[in-house]
């Protein structure tokens, strides 16, 4: 091989060195990995249905009702009122709690003990619900749809006047079609109600 070959030889190796970078980039890509509950998650979530439903079994026995496994509801935890602890909103499903307009709605306070304490109830309320960004002395407005039992269908804002929410949604004013709705929905369409645990 002549000096001419092995330069060029030179010249061609150098350059594919060169292209080549000796450290890999670094990823681009997000991780997919799902993190998995700790037993102290779970242990929470444990309490916190544990004691919502203690509150539940409660209200009914406060209603003079006796509590069944059979009572059906959907409940769900939220911080409404922006101290950081999650709150509970109940609505039942049973016959008993039910009418041709809707059902009753619980809605607790969650304490620093994990406790809840009954702050409001609201008849002829229909999942799904919207718990909406704006609020109202404080607490998140609940947003869901009225219909049934004779009356027209209309989408109402439950506010809160300070002590509770209202008890009777229909008597509330229809939502402008042009009003924006953000929030964390719940119940939609498709939810298993749940049952008491005795």
């Amino acid at each position: 091989m002549n000096n001419k070959s092995l330069t060029i030889g030179g010249i061609f190796l150098s350059l594919l060195l060169t292209g080549c970078p000796t450290n890999p980039p670094p990823e681009t890509t997000t991780s997919t990995q799902e993190t998995q509950p700790t037993a102290a998650t779970l242990v929470v979530d444990a309490t916190e249905k544990n004691a919502l439903q203690q509150a539940i079994t409660n209200y009914i026995k406060q209603q003079k009702q006796t509590v069944e496994t059979s009572d059906r509801f959907f409940a769900e935890t939220i911080d409404l009122n922006g101290d950081s602890i999650k709150d509970g909103i109940v609505v039942f499903s049973s016959p008993y709690w039910c009418g041709t307009g809707g059902c009753t709605m619980l809605i607790f306070q969650g304490q620093k003990n994990h406790t809840y304490r009954l702050v409001s109830t609201t008849s002829l309320v229909r999942p799904p619900l919207t718990v909406s960004e704006t609020k109202t002395n404080g607490w998140r407005d609940l947003i869901f749809t009225v219909s049934g039992g004779g009356m027209p269908a209309k989408t109402i804002a439950l506010k809160f006047d300070g002590k509770k929410y209202p008890t009777n949604p229909s008597d509330l004013p229809s939502l402008s079609a042009k009003t924006p709705i953000k929030g964390t929905k719940l119940f939609p369409e498709g939810s298993q109600p749940q049952t008491l645990s005795l």
